[in-house]
């Protein structure tokens, strides 16, 4: 369902990640679930990149500490660049500044984990 063609189920599947994170497995987690997120993150329907964007806290808390992947960081803060733009105050989503401060609040607990 991930690699669905329709965007509007992809959407539907991101929104649920982090819920079908947490019933599952840590090496499926590592390894499959990073897999669908990131394919997420490159989506080419940016409704699909919000719900990725909205929900990236709660996905990334599924993890293990010492399971989490830079690169799934990497891929996230692309994303966010690609919709926030501070010095432009152009915001895609109202919901993603509220969002950004949550990122931040995640990279410290994970820092200080």
């Amino acid at each position: 369902m991930s690699k669905d063609s329709l965007w509007t189920v992809r959407k539907a599947v991101a929104e649920q990640l982090h819920k079908i994170s947490s019933l599952c497995e840590e090496s499926l987690r590592s390894t499959i679930l990073i897999d669908v997120f990131m394919r997420f993150c490159l989506d080419s329907q940016r409704f699909v990149k919000i719900v990725v964007i909205e929900n990236f806290g709660y996905f990334i808390d599924t993890m293990e500490k010492t399971k989490l992947n830079m690169k799934l960081l990497e891929f996230y803060i692309q994303l966010i660049t690609e919709y926030y733009n501070p010095s432009q105050k152009k915001v895609y989503n109202s919901d993603i500044d509220v969002n950004i401060f949550y990122f931040i609040n995640v990279i410290n607990f994970i820092i200080n984990r």
